[in-house]
């Protein structure tokens, strides 16, 4: 057996994609249309995949993105904490999550510039032999919503929210509020910019994602050609100007609500409260099993009252993180100059 590096575009989709079927992977992210999504928005990121393969045959996988800024090095297992975890066959050894851990981790370990490592699982994972691999690392957790759809139908669903939250959806329409699905690449500029004041608002000089992501993201044959069901955009304007935007993926029998932006000047029009409940009204009409409402950072209370509103139920997911006294000083130092 070997465990080593591979570049992307040096692994066979079909092999990567018996990895993820045989490993039960829920995770979108985690999807090579996805990890080619991603190498192609941003030419400076190196995707790799650490791999354990035998006889032609993956038995454990690691996603990850390398990316350097000035003098900054960061590794992650996917970009901005989307959950993946270490993928293992299902008659591959449990040891084989700690041993690709460890790999990956030594890289940069004793590295003289800002390093920083992370690694983030759907759940409550890196159980057992894979908890090895991250005694230097801190643990964190992550709030998220989901809403569980199996069993119940969309007017259950519908009935069960509260007065709040339906007078505002019957306001958002009164008001000008429309929702589509956006198909063409020309719409990225606007998403682009609801993106940037969504990234201004809380404080960011940019947002996480460029424009030619959501340019590619939407081109039909682009990155997602051979998956156009895993990813969909989602627009709510006012008026006919864009209000809000959100990016979901549907993988597994969940949608997962994860890019998200919008314009605060319309937020009288309620645009927010529109885009959830058509696409969990979307979400039942596909026979999904549950829409994740994403995470909810520490402190943001009002955002986890808002996603109960709509039937959000709690549960935790964990990151890993390593940082290297040399990144964490640097990065106070950026948060310092950029005030």
């Amino acid at each position: 057996m070997t465990i080593e590096d591979h570049p992307l575009d040096e692994v066979e989709p079909r092999l990567w994609h018996e990895l993820l079927s045989s490993s039960g992977s829920v995770s979108p992210f985690c999807r090579y249309s996805w990890l080619m999504l991603l190498q192609s928005a941003y030419p400076l990121w190196r995707v790799v995949l650490v791999l354990a393969h035998s006889g032609g045959r993956l038995l454990a996988g690691l996603p990850y993105v390398s990316s350097s800024r000035l003098f900054f090095h960061q590794s992650h297992s996917l970009p901005w904490g989307t959950p993946g975890g270490v993928l293992l066959s299902g008659d591959a050894d449990p040891a084989l999550a700690a041993r690709l851990v460890g790999f990956w981790t030594s890289r940069n370990s004793g590295a003289c510039r800002p390093c920083r490592l992370s690694l983030t699982f759907p759940g409550l994972g890196a159980a057992g032999e894979a908890r090895k691999a991250f005694r230097a690392c801190r643990e964190q957790r992550q709030r998220s919503l989901a809403v569980p759809l199996a069993g119940r139908s969309l007017e259950q669903w519908e009935a069960s929210l509260d007065d709040s939250v339906r007078n505002q959806n019957r306001q958002a329409l009164q008001r000008g509020a429309t929702f589509e699905q956006v198909l063409t690449p020309g719409a990225a500029p606007e998403i682009f910019r609801l993106a940037g004041l969504t990234a201004h608002r809380h404080g960011r000089k940019a947002p996480p994602l460029c424009e030619n992501f959501y340019r590619l993201l939407l081109e039909p044959g682009g990155p997602l050609a051979e998956e156009p069901e895993l990813a969909r955009v989602f627009m709510v304007r006012v008026n006919g100007m864009p209000a809000a935007f959100s990016v979901c993926l549907t993988h597994a029998g969940r949608l997962w609500l994860w890019d998200y932006g919008a314009d605060s000047s319309l937020y009288d029009a309620r645009p927010n409260n529109l885009m959830y409940s058509r696409v969990i009204s979307l979400a039942f009409g596909q026979g999904l099993d549950a829409v994740d409402l994403g995470a909810v950072p520490a402190g943001a209370d009002s955002l986890a009252r808002f996603k109960s509103g709509f039937g959000g139920m709690p549960y935790e997911r964990t990151s890993w993180v390593a940082a290297s006294a040399l990144f964490r000083l640097a990065a106070a130092a950026s948060r310092l100059g950029g005030r």
